[in-house]
């Protein structure tokens, strides 16, 4: 059973758990008063237990919830001073030893655990940088999983739901039993990819619950789906967005037609292959300005421009290279970052980056986007001019946007920021032009929309300390 499947058969159950509680610790905070006694060092290992899984013995705890427990729970939210501190991880290692769990001893009392303690005894700041570099060169800790033919690329949130934090655990479950069998060991050789091996397998078993059928990773895309849908208190968005959900759960095929879309970012990309030399003001040279627009017909007829600030659509075609990190400035030459010559070599990665950039930030630009790709993708027809803008002016104002004191936005501030769509859709060929200025999606740009909303959807969420 498919993804598809499983977000429609859980959509009640994804909408349960996503309680905004949840993204907190239920478990509180153990005081000195109410949590440490003398009864010993058992007490202390009972209490760590219940913290760490909920009152289950010793073999249940892994070496991830070990390491989380150590470099961030136990310092910020067991309020217990450094001596009780270190009596409680002295009593919790010596459990470990008795057990004759020998790797889960050492860490408790490893200088790495050492170094992440004192950064917090420093202030909030420096512990949350030891911490994520610890959690960095962890071997247990579960990696970003980069993208294969057999598995979605996976960026872990800062900020989970319920399922998503669940299959983080028992990815880190799985990567803690290798490293206690001395499979995966920090800067040995081959140790990031056997991690990557073992992180993939486990995102590969069967869901439980109420999304049994599907995988972790399916289960972790329609949670992210259905929060992305469901984000705002717009019935009508929610509405709007719900009815392209279930396409946004598995890739859209790259297009036929997908090496002459971008075949204006190639002739860029190419240009930069060996470094682009740039004018005084970083504007691409009024050469190659001239030549991408008179191939891609580009220029008002009769009014060849001379430069980016004459060509509209060759200037947001450099925008997107350097904003979608495909190439980079180097005082004044702009040349290809390793991502942009991936995109120059294939043309499905060059799809990919132009598609998923289509629409990207948190500002109303990107608001405005994401609502009228969705109207446009459900409605199936060009937007008439003037009936989109005050469609989407509508569906933004319920999502809380506004120009100040509560006004509804304005249409032609909507226009604006469809200029803008269109600029960035029109140099791949995403939009068609129907009747004067009603603007549609081409057959690839329907491809793209969804791909671009695929993005958004599924982006993982992120927090600053």
């Amino acid at each position: 059973m498919g993804a598809c499947v499983v977000l429609q058969a859980s959509i009640a159950a994804i909408n349960d758990a996503l309680d905004p509680r949840a993204f907190h610790d239920r478990r509180g905070v153990v005081t000195e008063t109410d949590r440490m006694t003398d009864e010993g060092r058992h007490d202390h290992v009972e209490q760590v237990l219940e913290w760490t899984t909920g009152g289950h013995d010793l073999d249940a705890l892994d070496a991830h919830a070990l390491e989380r427990f150590l470099w961030y729970e136990l310092p910020t939210k067991w309020h217990v001073d450094a001596t009780s501190r270190d009596e409680i991880i002295d009593d919790l290692a010596a459990a470990f030893t008795h057990a004759g769990r020998d790797r889960m001893a050492a860490r408790c009392t490893d200088a790495q655990t050492r170094e992440v303690l004192a950064a917090w005894e420093e202030d909030r700041g420096a512990g949350f940088r030891a911490f994520d570099a610890a959690e960095a060169r962890s071997a247990v800790s579960p990696p970003d999983i980069d993208p294969a033919d057999e598995l979605d690329g996976l960026v872990w949130g800062d900020i989970m739901g319920i399922v998503e934090a669940t299959a983080r655990s028992r990815v880190g479950a799985a990567l803690g039993a290798a490293w206690e069998r001395e499979e995966l060991t920090p800067g040995t050789r081959g140790w990031r990819a056997a991690q990557q091996r073992i992180a993939r397998a486990a995102l590969n078993e069967p869901s439980d619950g109420e999304l049994e059928g599907g995988t972790l990773l399916d289960a972790i895309l329609a949670e992210r789906v259905q929060t992305w849908v469901t984000r705002h208190r717009s019935p009508a968005a929610t509405s709007l967005f719900t009815r392209v959900a279930t396409h946004l759960l598995h890739p859209t095929e790259v297009p036929t037609d997908a090496e002459t879309a971008t075949a204006p970012l190639a002739q860029l990309l190419q240009a930069c292959s060996e470094g682009l030399g740039l004018t005084a003001k970083h504007y691409l040279p009024p050469t190659l300005v001239r030549r991408i627009a008179d191939d891609h017909s580009w220029s008002l007829a009769g009014f060849p421009g001379r430069g980016e600030v004459d060509e509209p659509l060759v200037a947001e075609l450099h925008d997107m290279a350097r904003r979608t990190k495909l190439a980079r400035r180097t005082k004044r030459t702009l040349v290809l970052t390793p991502t942009g010559e991936g995109a120059l070599a294939d043309v499905a990665s060059r799809w990919r980056s132009a598609a998923e950039s289509w629409v990207d930030g948190d500002d109303f630009d990107a608001a405005v986007g994401e609502v009228a790709l969705a109207l446009l993708l459900v409605d199936g027809a060009p937007g008439r001019h003037g009936v989109l803008e005050r469609q989407v002016a509508a569906l933004v104002t319920e999502l809380g946007w506004s120009p100040g004191g509560g006004a509804p936005v304005d249409p032609r501030d909507v226009g604006w920021a469809l200029g803008v769509l269109y600029r960035r859709g029109a140099i791949h060929g995403f939009v068609a032009v129907d009747k004067g200025l009603d603007r549609g999606l081409s057959e690839t740009g329907r491809a793209a929309a969804l791909t671009a909303l695929r993005a958004r959807a599924l982006a993982p969420k992120r927090d600053v300390h």
